[in-house]
């Protein structure tokens, strides 16, 4: 969540205006902002070789069992659709390709799905 509230943040949305969904039946919350939802994670069973090394007479393959995939949905709600049009851009451009976790591995972020592209002005 903290990475898309620093890429929402540079691509000029206000302080505070990022928040989960939980909180999107409220009608007099600001415009513009960002509501959040996190999908279910999937699991993958992939079995990739990650590394193979040799000690002494003895050869240990280290393998990876399972790739995991967590898709997010962010929505966008402004009442211009000039700013619209400029924060998208800039809000796909501020997120980083990918970090580290707190348990030291690489996650790496994912393109924009298909729906994307679809916007919607709120009047109001």
């Amino acid at each position: 969540m903290q990475t898309i509230k620093d890429a929402a943040l540079a691509a000029g949305l206000a302080e505070g205006r990022v928040s989960d969904v939980s909180a999107a039946d409220n009608l007099t919350l600001p415009r513009p902002r960002v509501e959040v939802d996190f999908q279910p994670m999937t699991y993958t069973r992939s079995g990739r070789r990650l590394a193979v090394t040799r000690q002494d007479s003895r050869q240990t393959t280290k393998t990876e069992l399972y790739e995991t995939r967590l898709e997010v949905t962010a929505r966008v709600y402004a009442d211009s659709e000039v700013w619209l049009e400029t924060f998208e851009y800039d809000f796909i451009a501020a997120l980083p390709a990918g970090a580290n976790d707190a348990r030291g591995n690489w996650v790496k972020s994912g393109q924009p799905g298909r729906n994307s592209a679809k916007r919607s002005l709120l009047s109001g």
